[in-house]
Parts: structure tokens; C-alpha cells; sequence
């Protein structure tokens, strides 16, 4: 896992905002969120032998293998630009960077080149089904140390923990380990505790795609107040009509590259006609 060593200022233009810039102007609201040119490699080793005479004496000999150094870049070259109150959807297929640049955005990983600009405030990810919960710990016991991270107060907690539990819906087993909740109750419990809390920023990873129907229209109506607040959304998703129903822009990923950022029906026509050819 590389540091997240490359936060700082990004300057130059984006492929979705033209030029606003991270302090923002009287006639934009200010950036909170911004890539430029940024690539990020992974290091592969794989080993070969040139042959089976040579194979066969690796085993026999012991001999250490051939050992190929390789990269794979993650993202290449991907720029843009989110400002304040905005929803933005990260879409692509499996293995094109959605997930990767969503961890870049939250700082957990620094680019090899490029500059991220990373957000500010208090800031909520949902990254992957029930992290940042410990599984020995109750839910409460999650709720209570999630917030207490965040910064809140001990009288803060406790004002905010009774609306934490009912938008979870999980009651009856708030006092039991998180190690027996299911898939769908952790993904109640993780979006209760990044939207009650009221972020600046909500970073969302394909999490409430466990979730049951009525569940996430809940999270989505929370997301719609959240955003009349200001609030800045960055969510991946594969769901089409909930990108559509909340999202004010796409950003299109293709191994790596940003192909296409602007308006949620051009770039869903531009997603599908990719699906469609594979």
C-alpha cells in the first residue's frame, strides 16, 4: 500500500470543472476535490522459466526462479475537478480504477506522479462493508468510537447516537458483536454513522448495493438532504438509475483513464456502448 504522501494544492484544468480553481470564485462555489495528471502503479512480480528443462531443473536443483519486476498503473493521467455541494458518480467496468481513485481521493493512497488536492473537513467513507467497525466491539460500542474519531465530543455522541441507531433500523441487535451482524446490517450501521454525523464530504464504494430496496431508498433521500446541505457526494456505483436520481455529473473510467466527464445521460450512453462491446 503506498502512503498517502501526495496531498497539497492541484493546479491547471480538469476535464469536468474547465477552470475553477481550489479557491473557488464569486461565481462557482470552491473546489473541495481536485486531480491533475495523476497516475498510480502497483509493483507485480511474477516468475518465469524459459522452458520445461528448465522448470524441471528448478525443482530438482532448487534453483531460485526467474524474477520479472513489472508495474500495472492503476490510474493514468486522470484529472478533474469536484466543487462544494456537488454529486458526483465514478463509473466503469470491473477493474477500470473507480475503486483506486476513490482511495486516492480519501488520501490512503499518493500518486506516483500528479497532485491531489484532498478534502477538508470532516469527511465520511464508506470504502468497503463494515470498515473502520471493530468485530469484538458491539455495534454501539462501533457507533461510540466512529464518532468519538470524528472528533465528536462525549455530549455530542450521545445527542447524535439514538438517531444513529433508528436510521439503522437494527435495534434489537445494537448491543451484540459486530462479528454477527450480516452484510446488509453493517451496511445499515456504517451509512447511519457517515450520514447522521452530517459530513462535508460522503465518499461512497458500491456499499449499499447489499442493502435491501426500501433500505436504500432511505440512504438515497438522506443523500438528497445531505447535498440541500451542501454536502459534497463522490459515490461508484454500477447502479444506473440511482446514479441518475442523484448524481449532477459522471466521470467515465477505462483502465485507468478518464474517457469521458460531463452530464449523467451522455456518459451512461458512452458506459453502455463500452459494456455493450465486450
Amino acid at each position: 500500500m503506498k502512503p498517502s504522501a501526495a496531498s497539497g494544492s492541484a493546479s491547471g484544468s480538469g476535464s469536468g470543472s474547465g477552470s475553477a480553481s481550489a479557491s473557488g470564485s464569486a461565481s462557482a462555489p470552491p473546489t473541495i476535490i481536485a486531480c491533475d495528471e495523476v497516475h498510480l502503479s502497483f509493483p507485480l512480480v511474477r516468475f518465469r522459466a524459459r522452458g520445461l528443462k528448465e522448470a524441471a531443473l528448478e525443482i530438482f536443483r532448487r534453483r531460485p526462479r526467474r524474477e520479472e519486476a513489472n508495474v500495472f498503473w492503476a490510474l493514468r493521467g486522470v484529472s478533474f475537478r469536484i466543487q462544494r455541494g456537488e454529486v458526483v458518480g465514478i463509473i466503469g467496468r470491473n477493474g477500470s480504477g473507480k475503486s483506486t481513485l476513490l482511495r486516492v481521493i480519501c488520501g490512503i493512497y499518493g500518486p506516483d506522479r500528479g497532485s491531489v488536492m484532498l478534502p477538508t473537513g470532516r469527511v465520511s467513507a464508506l470504502l468497503e462493508l463494515g470498515s473502520g467497525f471493530r468485530d469484538e466491539l458491539s455495534g454501539m460500542e462501533n457507533i461510540r468510537l466512529a464518532c468519538a474519531i470524528q472528533g465528536f465530543s462525549s455530549s455530542e455522541i450521545d445527542a447524535i447516537i439514538e438517531p444513529i441507531i433508528s436510521f439503522s433500523g437494527i435495534e434489537e441487535f445494537i448491543d451484540q458483536p459486530i462479528r454477527t451482524y450480516s452484510s446488509g446490517m453493517k451496511a445499515r450501521l456504517g451509512f447511519a454513522v457517515a450520514s447522521v454525523v452530517e459530513p462535508d464530504v460522503l465518499l461512497i464504494d458500491e456499499v449499499l448495493a447489499v442493502g435491501d430496496a426500501g433500505f436504500r431508498q432511505r440512504c438515497m433521500t438522506r443523500i438528497e438532504q445531505l447535498v440541500a446541505g451542501d454536502t459534497t457526494v463522490v459515490v461508484v456505483s454500477h447502479n444506473t438509475a440511482e446514479l441518475e436520481r442523484l448524481c449532477s455529473r459522471l466521470i467515465l473510467l477505462e483502465r485507468g483513464i478518464v474517457i469521458m466527464d460531463g452530464a449523467v445521460k451522455d456518459v451512461l450512453e458512452r458506459y453502455q456502448q463500452i459494456t455493450a462491446s465486450t
